[in-house]
Order: structure tokens, then C-alpha cells, then sequence
């Protein structure tokens, strides 16, 4: 009966202790699920957050840009317009004017660019306004737009490409690469 007393208590004890355990690890568990939840939610917040910062920045650029479409005026009616007063904005130097022609995300870069052309290959830029004006201009259409390839003759193998984007607001054609 001793035994069988002593076996009573410590099976007791085992099966009080193995459930104290599970309590406890149980516990422990949602504890750090709880933690991990927490975590995850606020990172979730913090990106939400950043999502919708740019979200309001896209929607500021893309007003800008819309805005700089509607008040672009520079340009002609088609891509041979737009060629001709390009080149005519060269010959009277007028750079700001020129790169006026290119699309408005261009226009900064595109006048550094010219002042570098004046100054690096003077010889280069005479040339093209030269070829724009006497040489044989083909056109042909792209995806994107139109690209023009101006030739100094019909044996002219290294042409001058621009290729040229129709701005939708206001129906004139634009320089898009050079």
C-alpha cells in the first residue's frame, strides 16, 4: 500500500508538473506570437505609411508634368515644323529656345547639352543645321512617335536621328532624343 501511495503522489506530481510545463511553454508561445504580431503590425503601418508618402509625391509629379504638357507651347505642328524652328533657334544661338523642343523632361538637360556641343564640336553643329535645312530629310514611324533621319545627300550614309513625340495636350511635336 506504501508503494502503491508513493506511486499515486509521484504520478500526481509528474502529470501536475508536465501540465504546469504546458501552461507555462503555452504561455510563453502566445507571448511571443503576441510579440510577433505586434511586430509585424507595425511594420505593416510603417509601410502603409511610406506607400501612401509616395503616392502623394507620384501624384505631385504627375500634376507637374501634366501642367508643364499643358503650358508647352514650343513646337510645330508636325515633326518637320518642330526640325525647322530647332534649327532656326541654333542658328540665332538662342539655346534656351532651342532646347524649348524637346520634351519638357528635357529641357535643362538639353541645353547644358547644346552650350557643350557649341564649345566641343562648333564644326558638328553647323553641319547639322547645314543638312536640316539643304539635305534630304526621311521620316519614318515608330511606336513611341516619328524619327527623322537627316541625310547630306542621297549617298549620305551617317545620317542625323532625332526622333520626335507627339505631346497629346497640345498637339505638337517635341524632340525626345537627339
Amino acid at each position: 500500500m506504501k508503494f502503491s501511495s508513493i506511486l499515486i503522489v509521484v504520478l500526481m506530481m509528474s502529470i501536475f508538473s508536465f501540465w504546469g510545463a504546458k501552461k507555462y511553454f503555452d504561455y510563453k508561445t502566445n507571448e511571443q506570437i503576441q510579440k510577433s504580431w505586434e511586430e509585424a503590425t507595425a511594420s505593416y503601418k510603417k509601410l502603409y505609411e511610406e506607400a501612401e508618402k509616395y503616392e502623394e509625391q507620384r501624384k505631385a509629379l504627375t500634376s507637374k508634368y501634366n501642367r508643364m504638357l499643358r503650358d508647352d507651347h514650343y513646337g510645330g505642328k508636325t515633326p518637320e515644323d518642330t526640325l525647322k524652328l530647332f534649327v532656326d533657334a541654333l542658328k540665332k544661338k538662342d539655346y534656351s529656345l532651342a532646347s524649348k523642343y524637346y520634351v519638357p523632361e528635357k529641357w535643362e538637360q538639353a541645353e547644358r547639352e547644346m552650350k557643350k556641343w557649341i564649345e566641343e564640336y562648333p564644326d558638328m553643329v553647323y553641319k547639322f543645321v547645314s543638312v536640316a535645312e539643304t539635305g534630304v530629310v526621311k521620316r519614318k514611324k515608330r511606336v513611341s512617335g516619328i524619327s527623322l533621319k537627316l541625310y547630306e545627300d542621297a549617298e549620305d550614309k551617317y545620317p542625323f536621328s532625332l526622333e520626335m513625340t507627339l505631346n497629346n495636350v497640345n498637339n505638337i511635336w517635341k524632340i525626345s532624343d537627339f
